[in-house]
């Protein structure tokens, strides 16, 4: 359990914790313990019990994400409508300038230059299903948690 009441998420832990697995393979069971641990922190951070960050660009990418998995538009936006309400989203006028120079000093996607300053700005960790990005964090220097690590 991440112990920190403050979190930079990331759109892959919110999509895992809001969307249940359908597909029925031999990943079934995981997908099915990612989900629960991801939906548990999404019900502590809609009771309040913490706080998440984020850059707008995580309202456009569930939107789409939503409504791709789900095959309902009005999930996607309804998702997307929900998250807004109980995050902190910080938009581009806020972040642009020091995203660029976080994007130079770090040479990822622009997406993950986004998170990472987001994180940095609001001196917070990130929670992120994304191995990657996990990665570019440790290269930051910047503490974060992956979903996988904390799976029971």
């Amino acid at each position: 359990m991440i112990g920190e009441k403050e979190l930079t998420l990331d759109t892959s832990v919110i999509i895992e914790g809001m969307i249940p697995p359908k597909r029925r393979d031999k990943k079934r069971n995981e997908r099915i313990r990612k989900f629960k641990t991801a939906n548990t922190y999404m019900k502590l951070l809609f009771s309040g019990k913490i706080i998440g960050f984020i850059p707008s660009a995580v309202l456009v990418e569930l939107s789409a994400v939503g409504t791709r998995l789900t095959g309902s538009k009005k999930f996607g936006i309804s998702l997307a409508g929900k998250i807004e309400e109980i995050c902190t989203v910080l938009y581009d006028e806020e972040i642009l300038d020091n995203a660029i120079g976080v994007s130079a000093q770090y040479k990822a996607s622009g997406f993950d230059n986004l998170l990472l300053t987001c994180a940095i700005l609001t001196n917070t960790l990130l929670f992120t299903d994304d191995k990657k990005l996990h990665n570019l964090y440790d290269k930051a220097k910047i503490k974060s948690y992956l979903l996988d690590d904390l799976i029971k």
